[in-house]
């Protein structure tokens, strides 16, 4: 596959405009329908003041973009809160990207779009959207050490007013907090007017701009956690900070670890073992680094076993699993991230994540060159540096 990889885009153009906003365009001639992605910068969970408050902004801004497209078929409109920022995603017609990005705008300056009545239900809407049936695999993440939003608190949230969140975002949907991630087949005029359309945006939503020093968070020891009610054993690792192809190194390791040989972990606890009936993975890119977690559901009988097994997997170098195992593992991996696999929103997503973390625009060819077999030796650097030869404690708890 090296040198013939498909579906890249053709063309990838970046500006930043004087206000701040950025823009990222890729060319994309096979996919007759466009994908854009608003990306609001540091207005995510783990930056709010009160909880769910970004969450409940970015509820308004979208219940107030949503009618104008209500009898578009051919729009799909979605929005979500993560940690280190609030996405607006778009799957149109080119044709209709400008009006998109319009009633962005319009909702974020529309008095109307913090009418309290509004406000009140979608504090409701967000209570139903966050009480869902319990994940033992989720409830497991906060002892591990995976990065978190601020602390639940309900009465503070009830307690949110139409003034108050007009404030935080008339501070936090300006320019310089917003990037742009628009993928498709723009004829030429269309390019040229989406960028004029970008100039109006970055002056109506210029804001003051702040230079906000971003605190990096430690980097924490990776770790083995037992639950308290001894079903799910879990392993966590903190990458290290300066590898910019975490996300492709995380899901590498994680196929290495399925090698289809006592060699890999999940084939020794699943079929030499008999412990497990799979192996959950969780990872995020956060803060300029990423997370990894592993998940293995157990009888509670056999965690200790289990976590001891993780323990002396992790331990090692594994110099026979990646003499083995890479060159396969990397393959899969690729295999699996081919844009030609995925549907334009997942390009636009995937590259959006990838600027809010290490705020430069993804260059996609240099992300699949990653895993070709002429890199190989940086990749097994990569995965060896943060998963192995390491000493973990295994941490147990017990029920209160």
């Amino acid at each position: 596959m090296e040198g013939s990889i498909v579906n890249i885009a053709e063309r990838k153009k970046d500006w930043q405009f004087d206000n701040g906003l950025s823009l990222t365009y890729r060319h994309y001639p096979q996919y007759p329908i466009a994908s854009v992605s608003i990306n609001v910068l540091d207005a995510g969970s783990y930056q709010e003041e009160t909880f769910q408050q970004n969450h409940l902004i970015e509820h308004l801004v979208y219940m107030a973009m949503k009618p104008h497209f209500a009898n578009e078929p051919d729009v799909y409109m979605s929005a979500q809160t993560n940690l280190e920022s609030a996405q607006y995603t778009c799957r149109l017609p080119a044709a209709k990207i400008i009006n998109f990005l319009n009633h962005f705008e319009f909702a974020v300056n529309d008095p109307d779009t913090f009418k309290d009545e509004i406000i009140e239900r979608e504090k409701q809407a967000i209570k139903n959207e966050l009480n869902k049936p319990g994940n033992a695999c989720n409830d497991l993440l906060p002892l591990l050490g995976w990065a978190q939003g601020v602390k639940e608190d309900w009465n503070a949230f009830d307690s949110l007013s139409s003034q108050g969140l007009k404030e935080v975002c008339t501070s936090s949907y300006i320019s310089h907090k917003l990037h742009l991630e628009i993928a498709g087949n723009l004829s030429a005029e269309q390019l040229d007017n989406l960028i004029s359309a970008c100039f109006q945006l970055e002056k109506r939503l210029a804001g003051k701009k702040t230079n906000n020093v971003k605190l990096k968070a430690k980097q924490q020891a990776s770790r083995i956690v037992i639950s308290p009610d001894k079903h799910i054993v879990g392993y966590f690792c903190d990458l290290h900070p300066e590898n910019n192809n975490a996300y492709l190194t995380m899901a590498c390791a994680y196929h290495l670890f399925h090698a289809s040989s006592s060699l890999g972990i999940y084939h020794n606890l699943r079929f030499d073992k008999g412990f497990i009936y799979n192996l959950i993975r969780a990872y995020h890119l956060f803060n300029g680094r990423s997370q990894f977690a592993l998940f293995a559901q157990v009888q509670p009988q056999s965690s200790q076993a289990v976590a001891d097994e993780l323990k002396s997997f992790f331990s090692q170098s594994n110099e026979q699993l990646f003499e083995e195992h890479l060159p396969w593992a990397a393959q899969k991996c690729l295999s699996s991230q081919m844009i030609s696999m995925e549907t334009l929103s997942e390009v636009t997503k995937r590259a959006s994540q990838h600027y809010v973390n290490y705020q430069t625009p993804l260059d996609e060819n240099a992300f699949y060159q990653y895993l070709q077999p002429h890199n190989l030796g940086a990749v097994k650097a990569d995965i060896q540096s943060n998963f192995f030869t390491q000493e973990l404690e295994v941490i147990s708890y017990d029920r209160d």
